[in-house]
């Protein structure tokens, strides 16, 4: 059995940083966000994080 990979949180990771740029495509909001390996959903945006932002009521425009 093979020990998993290091991730972000590591204090001294072993994964090698390969930075790549996935879009957030929202009906009211487009990003484009930074990844990197050793992270979940390195490649994309996961179905459950993109059902999360479209469900989830909007942050208030100020304040806390």
């Amino acid at each position: 059995m093979t020990a998993p990979g290091s991730h972000y949180f590591d204090e001294e990771p072993t994964t090698d940083s390969s930075p790549r740029v996935v879009q957030l495509l929202l009906p009211d909001l487009q990003l484009a966000l930074t990844t990197d390996r050793g992270v979940f959903g390195y490649d994309r945006i996961d179905a459950g994080t993109k059902l999360l932002l479209l469900r989830a009521p909007a942050p208030a425009p100020t304040g806390n």
